[in-house]
């Protein structure tokens, strides 16, 4: 499996550009992993049943360990105990049973495209006679009867009495049963039990739809699943960029325009900011003061002016540039050759992104304001400013398979920041993969793009709670399938929250057609744009809202004679019927 970071593009565009000229064609603090449910909190409570109990009072172990499960209902399995961080040894009760407990809500969770039903299958509840807190949630391995179906997925979630108003709160899954074993791995995230309060795991099945006739597909793996026809297209409009420039990082500023970066292809050439009215109109500000410059991130800055970053092509320090709306470009050197994302913090500074740490910049005083190292193994991918905490979010990925697995780290800005881990794929994903860029969305939530686990089945949506950073994966439609397991899974592209909609890039991403989707956020596809075989190698690298309400979408594509354009594309709400244009 092969690790796209968001800096890949350029790698592969400067070995095309030198083939050309060569006559060729860890982190600290907790990790949350679970979330509430993605639907409103339940009214609705379950009708107790009668059955069999079966229970066991065990002296919690400070370490942590296994321990046999009390078996019921021909349901047997072992519960991965998690470190007691405080009241080890408490007197622990385990009770398990088939059937619902009194008093607690339906279980609700919505995990794909449409509502399935969600069976709970058992009960599994733990009582301490003194406050308990646990490093993370106790890990599961079940044996089902021979009577379960295995055929569809398994959830595990968590109800706890001091917070009843979230209701069930998803754990782990859903996952597959390996024969009649289900496995869930323990947490990571502290949770406490208060003293005589009983908590309660539960798990369900949500059963499998009926099987599509099969279709042959060629040697070497499938494309993506075509979409039903029912689902529609959505207008998109393509605007062309400078002749030999492609675009990067696209911004709505408050003058009513859109700016954007321009990369040059040629590798010795610099860039430029370009303004485009919503009509197409272009206006271009060159860089000056040097050569092999690539501007890559810009933002609206605190004083009313942008802001942009720069990819350094060579040897020497690059620069964090300014342009005021009337275009007048200044640039200021920092220390890095490189660069990239690039955001403005709750301080009113200005983070930056590196391959191995994100810097600050005073955008008063143009000095250095504090840095902070991403963990060993890791480089440092998007990065965001959370306003319900403060902190900044930094999404990081994994230099090889055999590093750390993927996360989601924060920090406080400030002279020494220090990183706190947020979210952790390790449990979620079966192997190493990135984030696409995340956005905050107006329901509280950041999106996270897709998790790229580069095997076959449909992909996930991530939503990371900005009060609390609970996480949460929303299975998505088959339109985001890999044909392959050993397809290179490539969504660095821009998640861009819109009306109430998530859009980021969809399809296969190995020369196959791919384009923009917008979801709802329970995983619902309501619309697409440019998935045909005119945009088999376009890679989507930024997004903004436009002061029109369109979605605006900057696009390279290395395999085309024009390399790069502008794409508005209109929401489903708002679009007519299917609709395409080249200018």
């Amino acid at each position: 499996m092969k690790l796209r970071s968001p800096l890949l593009p350029f790698g592969l565009f400067l070995l095309a550009a030198l083939a050309a000229a060569c006559g060729g064609s860890g982190g600290s603090g907790g990790v949350p992993t679970i979330a509430p449910s993605a639907s409103a909190t339940p009214t609705a409570t379950t009708t107790p049943g009668t059955g069999p109990t079966a229970s066991a009072t065990i002296s919690y172990p400070a370490g942590g360990g296994a321990v046999a499960m009390p078996p019921v209902s021909n349901f047997s399995g072992t519960i991965n105990l998690t470190a007691a961080t405080s009241g080890g040894g408490a007197q622990t009760s385990i009770a398990t049973q088939a059937y619902s407990p009194a008093g607690l809500p339906v279980i609700q969770v919505k995990r794909r495209a449409t509502s399935q039903s969600n069976d709970p299958l058992l009960y599994i509840s733990f009582t301490a006679t003194t406050a308990l807190t646990l490093s993370g949630y106790p890990g599961f391995a079940i044996t089902l009867p021979e009577t379960v179906s295995t055929d569809g997925t398994f959830s595990l979630v968590f109800y706890d009495p001091t917070h009843a108003s979230l209701g069930w709160q998803l754990v782990a899954g859903p996952v597959i049963a390996s024969g009649q074993v289900v496995t869930f791995a323990p947490g990571s995230t502290p949770v406490t039990f208060a003293a005589n309060q009983t908590y309660v795991f539960a798990i369900y099945v949500t059963p499998n739809g009926p099987s599509p006739s099969p279709t042959s597909s060629p040697t070497g793996g499938a494309t993506a699943t075509p979409l039903p026809a029912a689902v529609p297209q959505l207008s998109a409009t393509s605007f062309p960029v400078d002749s030999g420039f492609y675009p990067i990082s696209i911004v709505a500023a408050s003058d009513g325009n859109l700016w954007f970066t321009e990369c040059p292809n040629a590798v010795g050439g610099s860039g430029a900011i370009d303004k485009m009215t919503t009509a197409g109109v272009l206006a271009t500000y060159p860089l000056t003061g040097g050569s092999a410059r690539c501007p890559y991130w810009i933002v609206n800055g605190p004083d009313g002016t942008l802001w942009f970053t720069e990819y350094l092509r060579g040897s020497g320090t690059a620069n964090i540039g300014n342009i005021t709306l009337t275009g007048t470009i200044t640039e200021y050197p920092v220390a890095q050759a490189q660069s990239y994302y690039l955001a403005v913090g709750s301080d009113q500074n200005l983070w930056y992104t590196q391959n191995g740490s994100v810097s600050g910049f005073n955008p008063t005083t143009h000095l250095a304001v504090g840095s902070v190292t991403m963990p060993p193994g890791y480089s440092a991918g998007f990065l965001a400013n959370n306003p319900t905490t403060g902190d900044m979010l930094v999404s990081v990925i994994p230099s090889s398979t055999s590093a750390p697995p993927q996360e989601v780290l924060s920090f406080t800005p400030g002279s020494s920041p220090m990183l706190t881990t947020r979210y952790s794929a390790s449990s979620d994903a079966p192997d190493v993969g990135s984030f696409s860029q995340f956005a905050l969305g107006s329901d509280g939530n950041f999106y996270g793009g897709i998790l790229t686990n580069n095997s076959t089945g449909a992909q996930q949506m991530l939503q990371l709670a900005a009060s609390n950073y609970a996480a949460n994966y929303v299975n998505l439609p088959q339109s985001f399938i890999f044909g392959s397991a050993t397809v290179d899974g490539d969504f660095n592209g821009p998640t861009v929250f819109a009306g109430g909609n998530v859009y980021f890039q969809n399809g296969d991403p190995d020369g196959n057609p791919r384009g923009m989707a917008e979801l709802s956020t329970s995983g619902i596809i309501l619309g697409q744009a440019n998935t045909d075989s005119a945009n088999a190698h376009a890679e989507y690298l930024g997004g903004a809202v436009g002061p029109d309400g369109n979605i605006w979408i900057t696009v390279w594509d290395l395999e085309s004679a024009t390399p790069g354009w502008i794409e508005r594309i209109v929401p489903a709400s708002s679009s007519g019927s299917s609709m395409r244009v080249r200018r």
